[in-house]
């Protein structure tokens, strides 16, 4: 996305290329979190999650798009882009903070003689065993 600020030429074949590339971002994202509340709400509460979770979704893409359409008009035309990408990393970094003040507060083993309790973000278990 920040590459996008450096082309000057909207007929340039890289912005489509970055459009696609964007498309398929958001289509794994929209896929992840549907996947995450299922994974994670509890049965009787699933509707309600993914209800909250597409009205969040739409408010931000609603007030994101109105912000970054003001910022071009008022400001420059890079504005739109170096503000979320710097509130992307910003988040990113708060997440960051978060996982690793999570993981010194816990021991990534738990019991150290038992192996089994390790847990690894985003693998599949099978039988019990990674």
């Amino acid at each position: 996305m920040l590459l996008l600020v450096f082309i000057d030429n909207p007929d340039n074949n890289l912005i489509i290329g970055g459009l696609l590339l964007w498309g398929l971002a958001l289509a794994g994202f929209n896929a992840l979190s549907v996947y995450l509340v299922d994974k994670h709400a509890p049965p009787d509460h699933r509707g309600k999650a993914h209800g909250v979770q597409t009205i969040f979704a739409v408010a931000g893409a609603l007030m994101c798009t109105h912000l970054g359409g003001y910022l071009l008009d008022e400001w420059t035309r890079h504005a739109p882009f170096l503000l979320f990408c710097g509130a992307s990393l910003l988040v990113l970094a708060i997440l960051f903070l978060i996982a690793l003040t999570k993981k010194s507060s816990e021991t990534l083993l738990g019991d150290e003689k038992n192996v089994s309790n390790l847990r690894i973000p985003f693998c599949v278990e099978t039988q019990g065993h990674l």
